[in-house]
């Protein structure tokens, strides 16, 4: 039940964040919903292998290679670029048509 509440709120931060990167937030939640999932069934997987007698071991090892999934992608959202403000950019074009970028230089 806490891990639904968790990733609950963790598609929300990615929703968040896509959309201030101009991505498309729903795409974004759906690979951490699903780079959540792969991860902690493969983190299960390999628990089982090395202890085979201890679940608590299953547990912690999903729930870390969830995690991983989780800082893995929220590192490659953060490297994308964000939405380019076009407020000052609009600003600036307007400087240049004036002529006046500054006022001790004029354009001929």
């Amino acid at each position: 039940m806490i891990e639904i509440l968790v990733l609950i709120n963790i598609t929300k931060i990615f929703g968040r964040l896509a959309t201030q990167k101009g991505l498309s937030a729903g795409l974004w939640k759906l690979y951490i919903v699903l780079a959540w999932f792969f991860a902690e069934f493969t983190g299960i997987f390999i628990g089982v292998l090395l202890f085979p007698d201890t679940m608590l071991v299953y547990l912690l090892f999903g729930y870390s290679f969830a995690a991983a999934a989780y800082y893995l992608l929220k590192y490659i959202l953060n490297k994308k670029p964000d939405l380019v403000d076009d407020e000052w950019l609009a600003q600036l074009g307007q400087a240049e048509e004036t002529g006046k970028l500054d006022e001790g230089i004029h354009y001929n």
